[in-house]
């Protein structure tokens, strides 16, 4: 392809494993974009709950007005989530990392328990309490993410997946935050630096796609598209498609991204990004 690629599409997740909000813009911070897994479900043990364990979560549509989230069920009435500030701390984990985050209150954890059908609670990560990544040299700082504060994936790569699987595969299938438009099929995978609009990203490692892919809008498990995805992708015990990526050194937050801004590819590999721990 010759034309110049573009910022196609911009998601943000503010409820980690619920769905996602379109956006039309919004500032890119070291943790992420604005509000993107700022808030998560989490068990009596403050182990985040994801779509793993619990498909429900991709029922909840999240909300933001004014910076304050409010969550809905399936088109239902909405809930709104109070400010975090000066509410009760509590220890919460992911995988085998710990941190520090609020628990938002007795009258949306009774919500959000009925809503996903499990006993849970709502958690803030706060601003002021540091979660890193952990084993990774550039050692950014992270929302609820699992493990990177950007996720990319080109429309090219995904129009080819859905080429040759028999669901309908589309962009948001694969919970990006930022979808680009005008690339060849797998391009970005080897993608080192980028510039989106007044944005500098560095690309750091391929995204390797797991199960919750195959969770539909409905909140039910079906083996597609992860079963195409393997048979076209696989390299070793790995399954790629897309890529995670960091605010550049020396970019400074808060710069706005910008649906329509050109993309500039800055440094490209001679091979595809790795994975995390190889």
């Amino acid at each position: 392809m010759t034309c110049v690629p573009t910022l196609s599409a911009l998601y943000a997740y503010p409820l980690k494993s619920a769905r996602g909000t379109a956006l039309t813009h919004a500032p890119a911070q070291a943790r992420g974009l604005a509000h993107d897994r700022h808030w998560a479900a989490v068990d009596a043990t403050g182990r985040l709950i994801t779509q793993r364990e619990c498909l429900r979560l991709a029922l909840i549509q999240p909300r933001i007005e004014e910076g304050r989230l409010f969550l809905s069920l399936q088109g239902g009435p909405e809930q709104a989530v109070p400010d975090g500030q000066g509410r009760s701390l509590r220890p919460l984990r992911l995988w085998t990392e710990e941190f520090t985050g609020h628990d938002l209150g007795d009258e949306v954890a009774a919500w959000l328990s009925a809503a996903l059908g499990v006993e849970c609670r709502l958690a803030e990560l706060p601003a002021a309490f540091g979660r890193w990544q952990e084993g990774k040299p550039y050692r950014a700082p992270l929302s609820f993410a699992d493990g990177n504060p950007f996720h990319l994936v080109g429309e090219g790569s995904v129009g080819a997946v859905a080429e040759a699987a028999p669901v309908p595969v589309e962009a948001p299938t694969f919970r990006p935050n930022l979808v680009i438009a005008g690339l060849d099929a797998y391009a970005e995978d080897f993608w080192r630096l980028i510039q989106i609009g007044d944005v500098r990203l560095q690309v750091v490692e391929s995204c390797d796609r797991c199960g919750v892919v195959n969770t539909t809008a409905h909140g039910t498990v079906r083996a597609e598209p992860l079963r195409t995805l393997t048979r076209l992708r696989r390299t070793g015990k790995h399954v790629p498609l897309g890529q995670h990526l960091i605010l550049a050194p020396g970019q400074a937050e808060g710069a706005t991204l910008r649906v329509g801004d050109p993309v500039q590819v800055l440094e490209v590999g001679e091979s595809p990004n790795g994975f995390y721990g190889e």
